[in-house]
């Protein structure tokens, strides 16, 4: 799946440096004034002050609430609104990233989008290798997090009804440091590393959501998911 038009969606220059109050806009697709969004992030953190608190009780809302969905139809750029994803209730991992993004610019957390490759070793040897050679899942999406003074790479993706499901280890909202996909999964055998980073972005980088509506790469992992129910 990691099609031509994907690696050309690498931007080789880093991001330049924004500021934290510069990450609490809404764009095209992190609407975070839309109405939903507002309110959904309101009634999340309603009585609380401590900017830490909200965000963790809005991650394990993305996280849980929103359920994964390996291979969603990704048609034009809109698919990645966080309202959309919302009101959908689920998505893949970038879709949660914006949404989680957006709902914490909804109640004042400076935040932002970041992406990694990364190899998942459980699709190493399977019938879906050949779409993911090597296992490598590229330009993964997660939310990063200004907080206490720093930013914070969040992983809101996997819920906890596929971790149980699949025995997989379940991320948690760190306050102080940064949440990340597991190298290992509850019986200790292998499952996520980390090749390279992207990021992070103020707004979805539009070579990113061109890369994956590419439909010589995507669709065909989307027919195969649908009919195999691979999931991560």
């Amino acid at each position: 799946m990691l099609t031509k038009n994907m690696k050309k969606a690498v931007l080789s220059a880093p991001p330049k440096a924004i500021t934290p109050k510069a990450c609490l806009v809404a764009t095209d697709v992190i609407d975070a004034d839309h109405p939903a969004v507002k309110a959904q992030a309101i009634a999340l953190t309603s009585g609380l002050t401590a900017p830490a608190e909200k965000a963790e009780k809005l991650f394990y809302f993305v996280r849980d609430a929103i359920i994964y969905n390996f291979a969603p139809q990704l048609r034009d750029r809109s698919d990645w609104r966080a309202s959309a994803t919302l009101a959908r209730g689920q998505g893949f991992c970038q879709q949660k990233a914006v949404l989680l993004t957006a709902l914490a610019r909804a109640v004042g957390i400076p935040s932002q989008v970041a992406f990694q490759h990364l190899r998942d070793d459980k699709l190493l040897g399977t019938r879906y290798e050949p779409y993911m050679p090597g296992g490598i899942l590229p330009f993964h999406g997660l939310s990063v997090l200004y907080l206490d003074g720093r930013w914070l790479w969040e992983d809101a993706t996997i819920d906890t009804t596929l971790c149980r499901r699949r025995g997989y280890r379940p991320v948690r909202f760190n306050p102080v440091g940064h949440a990340l996909l597991p190298s290992t999964d509850l019986a200790g055998k292998p499952h996520f590393h980390f090749l390279e980073q992207f990021g992070p972005y103020p707004d979805l980088p539009i070579a990113i959501s061109d890369a994956f509506i590419d439909p010589t790469g995507w669709e065909a992992w989307e027919k195969l998911v649908q009919r195999t129910h691979v999931t991560m």
